[in-house]
């Protein structure tokens, strides 16, 4: 099966994610957390053509990064399912590849690379095949961090949730960052560029989000490195604070 990639929520199939090895895992989630999982499927990436790295969901749409191929793809999961085949949209221009992707609302999408300790971006509408150079970004960097995945609970800027992962790869930490450049949402006030969520000792792979409108409430769920090949071990947080608290709320951890 191998490493996972990614993490994404899905309205139709649940928990989402990719492998190293090109593979579709999902997790049938009841109730938002890990504790009613009732299945989990696998099956290949139809024309994946190389690594993926992570996945967004923009639209209906689930869009893939394959940085070693300087490509993004679409798949069309919400007509053909696991069958849909990878058909090219984006390729990556100049010497920075990407290595996430979020959706930074509901029908755009931010790209972003890391050459060294600097971020680069690009906020675009993925409509039609094209290509895409990353220029000089003004979200935050971390040093001695390297972006690992990007979410964004309520599919809406101006809060993205960023895990960064240590040059070492033993160490995580997620904050909550405003990307002014993403901003479709103009609030009234200043708001806080970086907000530190946790540190975490263990080694994240990947980071998906959701915010409940009606109750307020955000789910985070991280699969974090076990150093055991082809085991992952998936977390799922949840909070009655907006996570831009400095002190969330976080409760006890789900955990399968």
């Amino acid at each position: 099966m191998g490493a996972i990639t990614s993490l994404a929520l899905s309205g139709q199939y649940g928990l989402i994610a990719t492998t190293v090895r090109g593979d579709w895992l999902t997790f049938d989630l009841e109730n938002g957390g890990l504790e009613r999982m009732t299945a989990v499927g696998v099956a290949p990436m139809q024309g994946a053509p190389g690594r993926p790295s992570s996945i967004a969901a923009v639209y209906r749409w689930l869009f893939v990064a394959f940085p070693d191929q300087r490509e993004v793809a679409r798949y069309e999961l919400a007509t053909c399912g696991m069958s849909a085949k990878a058909a090219a949209l984006l390729t990556i221009s100049g010497a920075t590849l990407a290595n996430v992707i979020v959706d930074g609302a509901y029908t755009y999408m931010g790209l972003v690379g890391q050459s060294g300790p600097d971020v680069v971006d690009a906020f675009l509408t993925p409509y039609g095949p094209h290509s895409v150079a990353l220029a000089n970004s003004d979200l935050p960097s971390l040093r001695g961090y390297r972006l690992r995945a990007l979410t964004n609970p309520a599919q809406i800027v101006p809060y993205i949730i960023a895990v960064w992962r240590s040059d070492s790869g033993a160490r995580t930490i997620i904050q909550q960052i405003h990307a002014p450049n993403w901003d479709d949402v103009r609030s009234e006030g200043e708001l806080p560029e970086v907000v530190e969520v946790a540190r975490l000792p263990q080694p994240v792979a990947s980071a998906a989000s959701i915010y409940d409108f009606d109750t307020q409430q955000t789910w985070l769920f991280l699969a974090v490195e076990t150093g055991r090949p082809g085991v992952v071990d998936l977390y799922a947080f949840s909070s009655d604070e907006r996570l831009a608290d400095p002190t969330p709320n976080v409760p006890r951890p789900d955990r399968r």
